[in-house]
């Protein structure tokens, strides 16, 4: 199980994830295969900028997921449109998907996995402000957000634009999600943590560095409760991105102390594993 948090209002957007990976064995047994993989994927592209990662299946085939999402965002043909270029790479990863459960034999209950995605696209470059979208690829919720116990044999794909000016005032946050938590109590507890946080003066006043933070608290705080089951990391990697074109990255270890580690980054049609994070969130393309 992924913890995957994401905050945001039309002006900015926080994304954070735990970094780990557990082996789930038909006799019930757990064992943690990976305390430091890493899920989220940064996109870089002139006209749009977004932060995805992932809650359910870690390994397709000889590859992860994360680097799976990374090569169709780079071989997924650009498209006039940022829903069809979406709906382009959830067929494309659909595709795989099964195909590679299937011969893996892999017990359908599963199956159950989603992409999380959020950002700005840039009509007309960076130069401009944003327009905000954020939204799900998912084969075990409905639209309205309840789990299903069996997943789908098909993911949907839905999100959502936000271009409405005064939609930060009306929401006062904008938005919340919170991906991988497969209990609706768990769900609910953590709901109500980061809405109390989101709503606060806090998230509008200070650095996304100390929002990033406190979301990865949010999540340490469940990866060492009973709930988790030992399935949620305390470790976590994150990102913010503004709708002026401000890029950030911001990694903590299980005590909340900074790590130089970063997304796998997508950007040029190439595929950057080795992104150095700076102490300032900045990233320096090695």
């Amino acid at each position: 199980m992924t913890m995957n948090i994401t905050v945001g209002t039309v002006q900015k957007v926080v994304q954070v994830s735990d970094t780990r990976v557990t082996k789930l064995y038909r006799n019930g047994k757990k064992e943690i295969a990976d305390d430091l993989a890493i899920k989220p994927v940064l996109l870089v592209h002139p006209n749009v900028r977004c932060f995805m990662t992932y809650c359910g299946l870690a390994i397709m085939g000889e590859r992860t997921t994360s680097e799976l999402m990374s090569e169709l965002l780079v071989s997924t043909e650009e498209t006039s449109g940022l829903y069809l270029y979406l709906n382009s790479f959830k067929k494309r990863f659909s595709e795989i998907f099964y195909e590679e459960v299937r011969r893996n034999h892999i017990d359908r209950p599963l199956w159950r996995t989603s992409i999380q995605f959020a950002g700005f696209e840039y009509p007309t470059g960076v130069e401009h402000p944003g327009t905000l979208f954020y939204g799900t690829i998912t084969n075990h919720e409905t639209k309205d957000g309840e789990l299903l116990e069996i997943p789908n044999e098909s993911f949907e794909l839905r999100g959502k634009v936000i271009n409405t000016p005064d939609y930060r005032a009306k929401m006062r946050g904008a938005y919340i999600v919170v991906d991988g938590i497969n209990t609706i109590n768990g769900r609910r507890i953590l709901n109500t943590k980061i809405r109390t946080f989101q709503r606060s003066k806090l998230f509008h006043r200070t650095s996304s560095l100390f929002i990033a933070s406190e979301l990865a608290s949010i999540i340490r705080d469940y990866s060492n409760s009973k709930e988790s089951e030992g399935l949620v990391g305390a470790t976590c990697v994150g990102g913010m991105l503004t709708n002026d074109g401000e890029i950030g990255v911001y990694s903590f270890d299980n005590n909340g102390r900074f790590i130089p580690i970063s997304p796998i980054v997508v950007t040029n049609n190439k595929i950057i594993k080795n992104a150095y994070q700076n102490t300032d969130g900045t990233i320096k393309m090695m």
